[in-house]
Formats: structure tokens, sequence, C-alpha cells
């Protein structure tokens, strides 16, 4: 149920936060989509085509109200890069504090891993209704008032051997 401050001396504008934009390929241009339950008498529910309770149309009858896609942008356009990762891989300290870098192969072998199997997610840290981790690349979750993810780089099996044949990290997913 939404308030507002009735001292604003208006109500929201609902349209701007329920019809996005969306381009209809039958009418060639961007629309301000309607939101549209598959089960009549709906007002709730979860946004997807196969799976959601609602879609968007196209709000033309020219094109027979077309379902949409409304345009999104990846989580990866609202992640702060600038903050500090903290502590590299490379750059270990042993119980003493003393520097404990890593042999230069196994550098190698880390960054041909992360290149290899290494994608950023969202994963799930709690108090959710989701399911599994979502890639960075992809439209971000629903957010709420809770705190409910954490970025992850997926861990990685990298071999320490310094043997024939074994170079290559693999994926532990």
């Amino acid at each position: 149920m939404p308030f507002w401050l009735a001292e604003l001396g208006r109500d929201p504008d609902w349209d701007k936060w329920l019809r996005p934009a969306a381009h209809c390929p039958s009418c060639d241009r961007v629309v301000a989509a309607v939101q549209v339950f598959k089960r009549p008498g709906a007002d709730m529910g979860r946004y997807g085509i196969r799976t959601g309770q609602y879609v968007y149309r196209c709000p033309n009858r020219t094109c027979r109200h077309a379902i949409l896609e409304p345009g999104v942008l990846p989580a990866s356009t609202v992640i702060d890069w600038s903050l500090d990762p903290g502590q590299r891989i490379g750059e270990r300290v042993d119980s003493k504090g003393r520097p404990d870098p890593l042999a230069e192969a196994t550098l190698a072998r880390i960054e041909a891993g992360l290149a290899k199997h290494a994608r950023l997610v969202l994963a799930l840290a709690g108090g959710t209704w989701r399911q599994s981790a979502t890639s960075v690349d992809e439209p971000m979750p629903t957010r709420t008032t809770r705190e409910t993810d954490a970025l992850v780089v997926p861990p990685l099996v990298v071999p320490v051997a310094k043997r024939t044949g074994v170079d290559t990290a693999t994926s532990i997913e």
C-alpha cells in the first residue's frame, strides 16, 4: 500500500512508475506500456511472460495490444565499482604480517581461471523470495527495503601443484 506526504500538494505520478517505456515492434515506436494481469481481478503479482502473473502490453488497438518487454539495464550499472574491493589475492601476508606472495605460475592459473569461469553475480543473502543468484549482466531483481544481495564471484579450484598437465582452474559451480 503506497503512502505519501499530503504536504507535497500532489499525488504521485502513478503512470511514471506503472507504465514503463517499451518499444512496440508492430507500431514501430516507443509507447507507455500497460500492466495487464493474466488472471482477471488480480492486482498484485510477479512480472513475467512465461511464469509471471502479469505482462506489459501496447496501449494501441492497431497492434492488438501486443505483449512488450520494457527496456531495462543490467545490475552492473548501479554497482559502485570505485569502492575498495579489499585485500587482493596477490597481496597476502602470513600470520606474522610478512608478505606471502603467490608464485607467478599460481597467479597465471588464477587469472586464466577467472577469465574462463568467473562471472559476477548478485547472490541471495537471506530474506528474499528469489530462488537463485542472478548475473550482473541481467536486469536487477526488484529492490526492497532489506539488504538481500551480495556481489559474488563464484569460487574456483586452482591447482597449485607444479607438475605437467595441472595448469588450469575449474569452476566448482
